[in-house]
């Protein structure tokens, strides 16, 4: 039988290396996890004249045509501490992107040193004739060392912080969209509030004069008691509406006046005195499939996504056997002055390979984790889709019922005033007694203010349709790095 030689060590290494980059390259990667967004056709509660594309251009709030309003919205986007905290995201997790692209490059290193060693007698005689038994080395080196990134690791953690970057910088744009439909709101429920105050106002010194009528018509024994003190209490509890609304008002100018990035001054500085309530405008809501294009806050968690993907990707390369190259140059001498001679020179190069044992179960359950991670951030997407999804159609049932509702109290409101003054007249022709006033001036107070309050819900409802579409960004302008909402300059790529 003839004898089997074994190869030589050399070439057992090789193949044991060409085995380990095989079973690195099948088992280092993983398909990304599949995204399951079931989308219906439409939204809930749209209507089937609407237009097929979305309502959110830039910018919506001159649909308004309010300049106060734009003012307002410009000044909250450069001020605001929210959007300048998100600005200081984006930094931090562009600043990052330098250390993982460097840590794909070789290591360099220089060093200087000097070291004095002491040698046992019994070793004297491998010493020059008459030289002591202190050896004195001094050295210089330069080293270079370099990770082969054959399971891209190094690439996977890069393009996992990359990711980071752009989901903060969709982050912003959340941020900025959030911030000005806060604004619009504040900015109509002040102007809701200031014309509540004045229909109340107005109602108060009807209330007065009718109780001085009625006070003199008592004196004068055509009204009872009863009928003045009937009075009193109406004219009362109208005024007692008056403080909480005027509270109401302080604190909403003192919103507003913290989502513009400043402190509240004086009643009217942010808002004049004789701004009224504009008129909601029409906003076709599109396709539900463009809103996965437009929301940055889903753009955003698509990017937590990717980094998630990416950096278990990077956790299951750490399971394999990690493959450097170095080399180092030098000089070294026993003297000082002989450093920079030319027979001071040393040198070295190197290969390694690294299999880790005692870390392996460690890094298995570190990938476990990270791919556990990275479901989460599945799950999580997916929950805020179906989140903006039903956003949007919360605003468009919102924006059809309350447009009907004050469509009603409107017409409501009408009556109520012909049905006061036919009781007034009836009051002072003696016809009527004054019960009758004041249920009807009640009736129409609580439906002036009510028609007042759907106004606002409709322009509410209106800004919360712009703000679940996405609207207040130019995706355009984000990818080519330029001017969004949120920011007046162009941001570094």
């Amino acid at each position: 039988m003839a004898e089997r030689r074994m190869p030589p060590l050399h070439g057992r290494l090789a193949a044991l290396a060409l085995a380990l980059l095989l079973a690195g390259c099948a088992g280092a990667r993983k398909a990304p996890l599949e995204v399951d967004l079931p989308l219906p056709a439409a939204y809930r509660g749209s209507t089937t004249d609407e237009r097929l594309r979305s309502g959110a251009e830039l910018p919506w709030w001159e649909a308004y045509r309010d300049p106060a309003l734009a003012k307002l919205i410009a000044q909250a986007l450069e001020r605001n501490r929210d959007i300048q905290l998100a600005v200081a995201r984006i930094e931090e997790t562009r600043a990052l992107i330098g250390p993982a692209q460097y840590a794909e490059l070789p290591r360099l290193s220089v060093g200087a040193d000097a070291a004095t060693e002491r040698q046992p007698r019994a070793y004297r005689f491998n010493l020059p004739p008459g030289a002591g038994r202190d050896l004195r080395l001094y050295g210089l080196t330069a080293n270079a060392s370099y990770e082969l990134d054959l399971w891209g690791r190094l690439k996977s953690l890069e393009a996992a912080v990359r990711a980071d970057y752009l989901a903060s910088r969709f982050a912003r744009e959340t941020v900025a969209i959030s911030l000005v439909g806060d604004v619009a709101q504040a900015y109509f429920d002040i102007l809701s509030t200031r014309q509540q105050l004045a229909i109340t106002r107005g109602t108060l010194e009807g209330r007065r004069a009718f109780l001085d009528l009625t006070r003199r018509r008592f004196e004068g024994g055509r009204a009872s008691a009863v009928e003045a003190s009937r009075a009193e209490a109406a004219m009362l509890g109208v005024q007692a509406r008056i403080p909480m609304l005027e509270q109401q008002l302080g604190q909403l100018e003192n919103r507003l006046a913290l989502l513009v990035g400043g402190i509240a001054g004086e009643p009217g500085a942010l808002v004049a005195p004789d701004a009224r309530l504009p008129l909601p405008p029409d906003v076709p809501a599109g396709l539900p499939s463009s809103l996965l294009e437009r929301r940055p806050d889903l753009l955003a968690a698509r990017q937590e996504l990717e980094a998630a993907s990416f950096r278990a990707d990077a956790q299951r390369a750490a399971l394999l056997p990690t493959i450097s190259l170095t080399a180092s140059l030098g000089l070294q001498s026993r003297s000082l002055g002989d450093l920079l001679s030319g027979g001071a020179t040393t040198w070295g190069l190197g290969a390694g390979l690294l299999q880790p044992l005692i870390d392996a179960s460690r890094n298995k359950f570190l990938a476990q984790a990270q791919e556990a991670r990275e479901r989460q951030a599945l799950v999580r997407y997916q929950r805020a889709a179906e989140q903006a999804l039903r956003e949007v159609s919360d605003a468009l049932v919102a924006r059809s019922r309350q447009a009907e509702l004050r469509d009603t109290l409107a017409g409501q409101a009408k009556s109520l005033e012909r049905a006061a003054a036919l009781a007034e007249q009836r009051f002072k022709a003696g016809l009527a007694a004054y019960f009758e006033v004041i249920d009807a001036q009640t009736e129409l107070l609580a439906v002036q203010l009510a028609e007042s309050d759907a106004r606002r819900a409709l322009l509410s409802a209106t800004v919360a349709l712009y703000k679940s579409l996405g609207g207040g960004w130019d995706p355009a302008a984000f990818a080519e790095g330029g001017p969004t909402v949120s920011s007046a300059a162009p941001v570094a790529r």
